[in-house]
């Protein structure tokens, strides 16, 4: 059944009739579907998984980026029939984080097809930015790894800091999902895949670990371990503890990321 045919629960002030219409347009074409990247008249796909898709489109005189979340499993049905839909976890969550002060996607609306889903989240278009794996590929060297000024690796530490003090852990906290945008000397760091987000009402060092490790894992490849201890020892201060860099180290080491 196409989504402009589902009873649907919508918020958010975002018209989005003409962005349904489009995807069920789309998606009842086999052979633009085929496509892993596609660039169908309004609709542009920049991202695709088994679960959801990353669609750019062109709706009411402006560009929106749109997720669409996809994903059959009868478990995500249930979800989705009990009001725990992923779409819509995201959706609320970075309305949420936008409150706190936290760059994220201005987030336009949501759109639940009931019972079952699927669900279609419609989020600001972002111009001029990458994903921070793609800005450490941008600037890798051909000498070793990614040389990063001491300025932006403060600019990162208090940025992963302000999250956690405010007790916001992205459990997928990865290169793939901080986004960066550069502004002059300095760069601004925008977090993506907000149904990832997770919160906590009292700040957890074992969590900060946990979320440290998941990024480190990622992000080593890219960069020399002095850039890593100069990030925790910046970290350390934006906490206000009273660990040692080295030390914070062995723990962010001994962390399987998995586990959270």
């Amino acid at each position: 059944m196409k989504l402009g045919n589902h009873k649907r629960k919508e918020w958010g002030g975002l018209a989005t009739a003409e962005i349904l219409a489009e995807i069920d347009r789309v998606y009842s074409d086999p052979a633009i579907v085929s496509q892993r990247f596609f660039d169908a008249g309004p609709v542009k796909r920049i991202h695709i998984s088994k679960r959801a898709d990353l669609l750019v489109i062109r709706a009411g005189g402006r560009s929106v980026c749109v997720k669409y979340f996809h994903d059959g499993r009868l478990w995500v049905k249930i979800r989705t029939l009990i009001g725990l839909a992923k779409g819509r976890r995201g959706y609320v969550a970075g309305l949420r984080v936008a409150r706190a002060g936290v760059r994220v996607p201005e987030q336009l609306a949501c759109v639940e097809c009931r019972p079952f889903g699927p669900t279609v989240v419609v989020m600001e278009m972002l111009e001029n930015v990458c994903t921070a794996a793609g800005w450490f590929f941008n600037h890798r060297s051909a000498k070793g790894p990614v040389v990063i000024p001491r300025a932006l690796i403060d600019q990162f530490a208090a940025f992963t800091a302000n999250l956690h003090r405010q007790g916001i852990f992205h459990c997928d906290f990865s290169p793939r999902n901080v986004m960066v945008q550069e502004q002059g000397d300095s760069l601004k760091f925008v977090l993506i895949d907000l149904e990832d987000l997770r919160f906590g009402r009292f700040r957890s060092s074992r969590r900060c670990i946990q979320n440290l490790a998941r990024f480190a894992r990622e992000t080593v490849p890219y960069v020399s371990v002095y850039t890593v201890m100069r990030f925790l020892n910046a970290y350390i201060r934006s906490m206000g503890w009273n660990d040692r860099p080295s030390s914070l180290a062995r723990k962010v080491m001994r962390v399987s990321p998995d586990n959270f």
